[in-house]
């Protein structure tokens, strides 16, 4: 469940659109013919106007659907409601301990006996990524509530998986642009494609490149750790725990919040909505997923704060 750093074009799911155009003959009245009568005109404009509204409730229909509504946002920042929502969901600790590792199937790897990574004197996780990547997508809501537990985002933007990778137009996230701050972790992030290509079959638009050292992280800690399955080596997403732990692929499916593989077909508001309900597939993904990375974190910050790593969820995963 990943994606190729090395070919961004490689997993992409071609659809190839053909668009048809129609020209209506035009009509010229003959020499000597007669005006059409008043009821004629009347039909025509009623015709007419029953075409427009017709054009205009197709629009209307196409514009409300589940991809239309996430690609609307993208880039946008998330409001303070539902900044306030996910942190709600974040801390309820009753939900974490109903769901604990949910439907979590590639859990997180030790990344070997290596110095731990820190920034700034405090340790670090390093998320690596692309705008364009279901797996990406899927792997973000998790990774977010988690963070929450232990800081905030300022400037967290939605954004949409790719329009022609698996699970089209999945809604998630973007750590482009966006800043974390906790008195516990430095969490840096990098998004290196975007979610557009600039034409059929070519690249993904270049976000950010990697530093030599996060590039070293990446080489060292995955594609040279025997603990990461050789299916896994070398994709995306991958999260460095601060060298104690590493995510290779995605913990959870994007199927997880996707009703098809060839079109995700839900929105922002309506995965969010499943998260309260401890039952939902959503929930017991993206919390799992989010339960999962907190007890890694705990590990990295010696257990504090105290008011989340003292959960019970926390005990039965650490």
């Amino acid at each position: 469940m990943e994606e190729t750093r090395n070919d961004v074009k490689t997993d992409v799911l071609h659809a190839e659109a053909k668009m048809r155009g129609y020209k209506a003959a035009s009509q010229k009245p003959e020499v000597g013919e007669k005006r059409a009568d008043s009821r004629k005109m009347l039909y025509f404009g009623i015709l007419a106007l029953a075409i427009a509204a017709g054009v205009m409730l197709a629009f209307m229909v196409a514009s409300s659907t589940p991809s239309a509504i996430n690609t609307a946002l993208d880039g946008k920042a998330v409001n303070s409601t539902s900044i306030a929502l996910m942190e709600s969901i974040a801390m309820n600790s009753t939900l974490a301990n109903q769901i604990g590792i949910g439907l979590v199937s590639n859990p997180v790897v030790p990344a070997g006996n290596l110095t731990p990574l820190t920034l700034n004197g405090s340790p670090e996780i390093l998320y690596m990524g692309a705008d364009y990547c279901p797996f990406c997508a899927v792997t973000r809501w998790g990774l977010i509530l988690a963070l929450m537990r232990f800081g905030n985002f300022s400037s967290l933007r939605y954004m949409t998986s790719s329009a022609t990778d698996a699970f089209a137009n999945e809604p998630t996230f973007t750590f482009y642009n966006s800043s974390y701050s906790s008195d516990f972790i430095n969490f840096v992030a990098v998004e290196e494609y975007a979610n557009i290509q600039s034409g059929y079959g070519s690249s993904y638009a270049l976000l950010q490149v990697p530093t030599k050292s996060e590039n070293y992280t990446f080489e060292m800690t995955d594609l040279n750790n025997a603990n990461v399955p050789a299916v896994d080596k070398g994709g995306i997403p991958f999260i460095d725990f601060g060298n104690l732990s590493i995510q290779g692929a995605s913990p959870v499916s994007p199927q997880a919040i996707c009703n098809s593989v060839s079109q995700c077909g839900t929105t922002w508001g309506e995965v969010l909505s499943a998260l309260s309900n401890p039952s939902s597939t959503q929930a017991q993904a993206i919390i799992g997923t989010a339960n999962m990375y907190t007890a890694h974190i705990c590990k990295m910050t010696n257990y504090q704060p105290a008011a989340v790593c003292n959960a019970a969820y926390i005990n039965r995963l650490a």
